[in-house]
């Protein structure tokens, strides 16, 4: 089956006993796959083995993982799949490190859900040795979902996620703030907080945020309203959505469209003043 096309699904993976049967899927010869999707349903001793055992070819381009019970990721998670340009890691409950994926060149969009041992997102998650090199050059969405210890996101401050469109947060109660970083992410135009509980501050958005929505985030409810502490940080948003009420924000461009026509009534009201002027000097010669 070297030449199967289109997608592939592996179920019961909890059913093989170790690498060496693993490998006699012959997934890396399967060069024209473009999505594989990994299930286990139980927790197995040899899940790392056997994961190490399925790597993919370098070209395939979305891979789903699900509960996946090891505590670390293989090798060429992080370093083979340079085409993966979606990757969805679900139920992994074991797994106290994410994978250093952060390099990955094609990688758009990343679904974080049901990871309950991970504390935090922080430089070994992007795999960067320095501010120079940047993270996640061509990611457009990232999705925490149900992260149930997530209690920071820290890490380098330059040159990241410079493409990310969407960001969805939801569901992770232990998380008290976002990155302070975050109004570097220049390409931003979609934030999404449901559900975190412990969420009680919100840093400086980028200026290209259009829309802003916060939903059961009770620390953050008041301090979002009109005259609120962090009201000053979304006033000028298109949307702003909390708790299914849109906020009364004034965007930006209304802000500068309203300037403009200030701007041309005090031109014409000078021009007028002008020929005035001009008219009466007119009259005296």
């Amino acid at each position: 089956m070297n030449h199967i096309q289109g997608s592939l699904k592996i179920t019961n993976l909890h059913k093989i006993t170790d690498e060496a049967e693993a490998k006699e899927a012959m997934l890396s010869c399967k060069s024209s796959l473009q999505k594989l999707v990994l299930i286990w349903k139980d927790n197995v001793s040899v899940a790392e083995e056997v994961l190490r055992g399925l790597k993919p070819h370098h070209q395939l381009k979305e891979l789903r993982i699900v509960d996946y019970s090891g505590a670390t990721f293989p090798q060429w998670l992080s370093h083979d799949v340079t085409k993966l340009q979606k990757l969805e890691l679900v139920g992994c409950q074991s797994c106290c490190n994410l994978p250093k994926i952060g390099q990955l060149p094609d990688l758009k969009l990343l679904h974080l859900k049901k990871m309950s041992n991970i504390r935090s997102l922080d430089q070994n998650f992007c795999g960067v040795i320095s501010t120079s090199t940047g993270c996640f050059h061509s990611l457009e969405s990232l999705v925490l979902h149900d992260m149930t210890e997530l209690q920071e996101w820290n890490g380098l401050e330059d040159n990241i996620m410079p493409s990310l469109r969407e960001l969805k947060i939801v569901n992770c109660p232990k998380l008290k703030s976002l990155p302070f970083f975050l109004y570097q992410f220049t390409s931003l135009v979609d934030l999404q907080i449901e559900e975190c509980i412990s969420l009680s501050s919100i840093p400086k958005l980028p200026s290209s945020l259009e829309s802003l929505t916060i939903g059961n985030c009770n620390l953050l409810k008041n301090k979002c309203q009109d005259g609120g502490e962090h009201w000053s940080n979304i006033k000028e948003i298109r949307d702003v959505f909390v708790d299914g009420v849109k906020m009364p924000t004034t965007p930006a461009e209304h802000i500068s469209s309203r300037n403009a026509e200030n701007h041309n009534t005090s031109l014409q009201g000078f021009q007028y003043v002008i020929q005035g002027v001009v008219s009466a000097f007119g009259r005296l010669f």
